[in-house]
């Protein structure tokens, strides 16, 4: 599927960019240990979890995995649909997987596979957070792919969507007439990727951001996130995808990059 809407001129920032922080201001996300973390967005209203469980990261994943073996017997046994199987994938990656890597430092080259450590390209966020939510991929070939192919991967055979325009003026409002809420991988031109996030009616952006203050965070997807800097777009479902989810639920390798 290709979608193309009015190209608007913008200011392009490469995903190798750092933009210097303004002075006396602190991140957010800058504290990855639990502490409270300072936003006025109201996260809990969309259901949306900001701090990791009090429990290890490998603790996590290990309940990611028993829930994913409980679910496998439920749909072979024909008690739940790819629907469900979809919800529970997306959440494990949104509110379980996801919450620890709040606050990891980015960095062009970064590829630390431990959250809260290291530091983490935009790429990587994607394809360790797949990973680690229990899918079976080579993630530093998936992260080393452009944008496009990336979203290729990602989509394993299905279309992908391409959309041109201004994000706030043009492709925002396509998107949120033409998607469900779900879970989606967007890549941004040639040079950023992300999670795109649909939950009640509004978007959300979940990527490891090059601007201030240069970690990784969710925020709304509007005029102000680093979305307003490319009018490029590759659209790829994540929760909907029934061949990605097949080969999360049965244990199969998944994302094939040549």
């Amino acid at each position: 599927m290709k979608c193309l809407v009015t190209l608007c001129s913008l200011a392009f920032l490469a995903c190798d960019t750092r933009v210097t922080p303004p002075a006396g201001k602190t991140s957010p996300y800058k504290d990855v240990a639990g502490n409270k973390i300072s936003d006025d967005q109201n996260w809990s209203a969309f259901g949306i979890q900001i701090l990791p469980n009090e429990q290890s990261y490998a603790r996590t994943q290990a309940d990611i995995r028993r829930r994913k073996m409980q679910l496998r017997d439920s749909f072979r046994g024909k008690t739940i649909d790819f629907d469900s199987v979809g919800t529970v994938f997306s959440e494990a990656l949104i509110n379980q997987i996801i919450p620890y890597w709040y606050g990891t430092p980015w960095s062009f080259e970064g590829h630390t596979a431990v959250p809260g450590q290291g530091r983490i390209a935009c790429g990587y966020f994607i394809s360790t957070t797949l990973q680690d939510a229990g899918l079976s991929l080579n993630r530093y070939r998936l992260a080393q792919q452009a944008p496009e192919n990336e979203a290729r991967a990602i989509a394993m055979g299905d279309s992908v969507m391409i959309l041109n325009g201004g994000w706030a003026k043009d492709v925002r409002p396509l998107l949120q007439n033409i998607l469900n809420d779900g879970l989606y991988f967007i890549g941004l031109g040639s040079s950023h990727v992300g999670y795109l996030l649909k939950r009640r009616e509004r978007f959300f952006f979940l990527h490891a951001n090059y601007t201030y203050p240069a970690e990784v965070r969710i925020e709304p997807a509007n005029e102000k996130s680093v979305l307003s800097h490319y009018n490029t777009f590759f659209v790829v479902p994540v929760s909907g995808n029934k061949k990605l989810l097949e080969a999360w639920l049965n244990d199969r390798d998944a994302i094939d990059v040549d």
